[in-house]
């Protein structure tokens, strides 16, 4: 009966936060970054197109040219996804699963998500300076594809913004009141002796909430007007990247690493942006640590880079450090014992950053150590005899079966969210997503742009 009230009692005293501060932000949440581009032409580009690479809804979009030809045209050619995206209903779904449900009698009720979902308006606006020009036109482009195409709609850009740099807002929050439960994310470079051919492989698993998101999945193959053309395993309306190649190699995830150091008033443009700029501007792994190393940043991360020529990092950064983890570190909590292999799951390795972990996650241990400790021993078992196949296998651990203690028995389960390989020395690139029972989707550069 208390906890009933409790929840009561918190449930009214957010209504009547949320509800002043809607009524002072309802004015800031205008649409006016759209008027700054009302000159530009709204059709969509005959450089791009989406076309279907496998069964099940498997679909490639080919972007080319300006930031807004590319945004204006994936909003017009996905505007229904785009607009369950970028909604209250998938902001809410997300909180619920880092939170394990754990404060669904809020997230699940509709005029909370509407008000919170504002609040978030409200934050992201705060970071439209730290946004390079290019990925703000590219945001505005895809609301006014939206729009365009779904009149009823009326998609908000700062919704567009809340998909691409909000994930650095809500982790800021849930790192320094410790509401954080859940965390995913794994993944591995391997290269040199390790492999049968010499490639470098990099595998990554997404493993974030996948509600509405695992509906949408799709690779997106860009030719930026500047920089290298790369490809993508994401979903439309991310500007930013979640799991990308380039053209040069170049591979690039991220991977959630709560720690204590957060800085709200500096977060920077956000971790997907920063991974979208690497793939466009870095020739080698050491190209993308450089970037990497300069960007302001507000809160934690692990990046898993590589690169074509034999290199593999993962990179434990926070609001005020910066360490690379080279295939060639050693730590004491390492498991990795060769140089030509790197792995990395939800946990910092190096000492000063292990020491500011959120050492209250109940998952702390029992999850995201067991992650890392399966997968580099599986690694470790199949050293020398990685190939493209092999290395699916092994980024694909936790798929469901008879003996998996992650995601149960069901193949015919959505996966969360997507599973992919690298062959950054070929630039080829496979990808899960969908269902578990789905078939894998590819892509090679040797025959594309």
């Amino acid at each position: 009966m208390r906890g009933t009230t409790l929840h009561r009692r918190i449930v009214f005293f957010l209504y009547c936060f949320f509800f002043i501060l809607s009524i002072t932000m309802y004015a800031r949440n205008k649409q006016d970054l759209l008027s700054s581009y009302s000159q530009l032409p709204r059709v969509v580009s005959e450089k791009c197109y989406i076309k279907e690479i496998g069964p099940n809804d498997k679909y490639l979009l080919h972007l080319e040219g300006t930031p807004w030809e590319i945004g204006y045209s994936i909003g017009r050619m996905k505007a229904g996804d785009i607009c369950k995206l970028a909604s209250s209903e998938y902001s809410m779904a997300v909180m619920s699963e880092l939170t394990r449900g754990k404060y669904d009698f809020l997230f699940k009720r509709k005029w909370v998500g509407d008000l919170m979902q504002s609040f978030a308006r409200h934050q992201v606006k705060k970071l439209v300076k730290s946004i390079p020009e290019e990925y703000l036109e590219e945001m505005v482009a895809i609301t006014a594809g939206v729009n365009d195409e779904l009149p009823q709609a009326r998609l908000n850009v700062y919704d567009v913004m809340v998909l691409n740099v909000g994930m650095d807002t809500i982790f800021s929050w849930l790192y320094r009141t410790n509401m954080m439960n859940a965390h995913g994310c794994q993944g591995f470079v391997v290269h040199g002796e390790a492999t049968i051919d010499g490639c470098t492989y990099m595998g990554r698993h997404f493993m974030y909430p996948g509600h509405i998101i695992k509906d949408t999945m799709l690779l997106a193959e860009y030719a930026p007007e500047r920089g290298y053309p790369f490809v993508s395993v994401t979903a439309p309306g991310f500007v930013g990247v979640l799991t990308g190649m380039n053209a040069k190699g170049v591979g690039i995830g991220m991977d959630v690493l709560p720690t204590r150091e957060v800085n709200r008033k500096k977060l920077g443009m956000g971790a997907l942006l920063e991974a979208r700029q690497v793939m466009e501007k870095a020739a080698s792994m050491e190209e993308a640590i450089e970037l990497l190393k300069d960007y302001q940043r507000g809160v934690s991360w692990a990046f898993l880079v590589g690169d074509g020529n034999g290199n593999g990092a993962v990179i434990e950064c926070t609001a005020e450090r910066f360490i690379v983890r080279r295939d060639t570190s050693v730590y004491p909590e390492q498991l990795e014992e060769e140089e030509t292999v790197v792995t990395v799951a939800n946990h910092a390795i190096a000492p000063e950053i292990s020491a500011i972990m959120i050492d209250k996650s109940p998952l702390r241990f029992e999850e995201t150590d067991r992650r890392y400790a399966e997968l580099t021993y599986e690694v470790l078992q199949a050293y020398g005899q990685i190939d493209e196949v092999k290395a699916r296998e092994l980024i694909n651990i936790l798929s469901p079966g008879p003996e998996s203690w992650f995601y149960g028995e069901d193949l015919a389960q959505p996966v969360q969210v997507s599973v992919t390989i690298m062959d950054l020395t070929n630039k080829r690139l496979w990808s899960l997503y969908g269902r578990y029972d789905h078939t894998w989707v590819s892509f090679d550069f040797s025959n594309r742009i």
